[in-house]
């Protein structure tokens, strides 16, 4: 996919902060000159979009640059976790007190310095089955946040273009999908509800407020084109059902008439699962997060 002659297609934001962010689109740049494929995402891309209040709580600690696996010799020192390196002006350190990251061969945590600013990034190292480079940049974006991201709302990004041109990006649905995850996984929703505190959530207990995180919005026609065109155009040859798939992209699979019927057919009977809130004066055509204060009087049941 030619990423800059899509560019128009994607759905871009306007940075509200700019903390650090000469040096990061630097850093971007300089692995885009190399060929690299890489993204940054996680909490500094919904920091600087005005998401998180902050990307320096104990939970949120790390900005995440996720980088493809490739056989460019650059990239070695990050795979085998050398201690200390220098690429281009980029100096890095690697965290070696960072136990939770340790036993992990793809994942390492390194303080990155360059001219007085230094910004601790989790890089993590995703094999690809082909080799890839920096035009690449924004299917790998898209490819995180459709198979390692649970909330719509926390799903941004910054990626350099193979022309040298820094995207800000978000996923379709980051300001309309609100408090929708798209997982069974209890356990992920207990231990990602306390990071909620650190999102900005524009709740006034009013019934007119509007929050992209509790409720959700009506997209934008970019954003119906961008998820047009990434998810059942250019994926629909890899379509796979999944516990994921929605039954709109599971319709669009099936009369498209390109896609195998073993693909189309679960081998095991699927599990539906309906978490509601009930209580007085509850308002059930909206959709909230657990988290929301107008919520305090009411009830959760699965």
């Amino acid at each position: 996919m030619n990423s800059v002659g899509l560019a128009l297609l994607l759905t871009h934001f306007t940075p509200a902060r700019r903390d650090h962010l000469a040096c990061v689109n630097l850093l971007l740049k300089e692995f885009c000159s190399l060929d690299i494929c890489c993204a940054l995402v996680g909490t500094y891309p919904a920091y600087i979009a005005g998401v998180l209040s902050s990307h320096y709580v104990d939970e949120l600690r790390l900005s995440q640059l996720c980088i493809a696996r490739t056989d460019s010799p650059i990239l070695e020192n990050i795979y085998r976790k050398f201690p200390n390196f220098t690429i281009g002006p980029y100096k890095f350190y690697l965290n070696a007190d960072d136990d939770e990251y340790a036993s992990f061969p793809d994942y390492s945590v390194y303080e990155i310095t360059h001219d007085g600013v230094t910004e601790p990034f989790l890089i993590t190292v995703i094999d690809v089955a082909i080799q890839c480079g920096s035009k690449s940049n924004i299917n790998l974006a898209e490819f995180i946040w459709a198979n390692a991201s649970i909330f719509a709302f926390k799903m941004y990004g910054i990626v350099c273009v193979h022309s040298g041109t820094v995207l800000y990006l978000h996923h379709h649905g980051a300001t309309s999908g609100g408090w929708t995850p798209d997982t069974l996984c209890k356990e992920c929703l207990n231990e990602f509800k306390p990071i909620l505190r650190h999102f900005i959530c524009d709740c006034t207990g009013t019934p007119s407020y509007k929050c992209n995180i509790c409720l959700r919005q009506t997209p934008s026609l970019q954003s119906l084109a961008s998820y047009t065109v990434f998810r059942l155009k250019f994926n629909l040859p890899e379509f796979k059902l999944t516990r994921r798939t929605l039954y709109h992209q599971y319709s669009h699979a099936v009369k498209s008439g390109i896609v195998p019927l073993d693909r189309l057919i679960s081998i095991t009977f699927p599990k539906l699962q309906c978490t509601y809130v009930h209580g007085q004066h509850c308002d059930t055509s909206k959709r909230f997060h657990k988290a929301c204060m107008i919520l305090s009087q009411h009830y959760w049941g699965t």
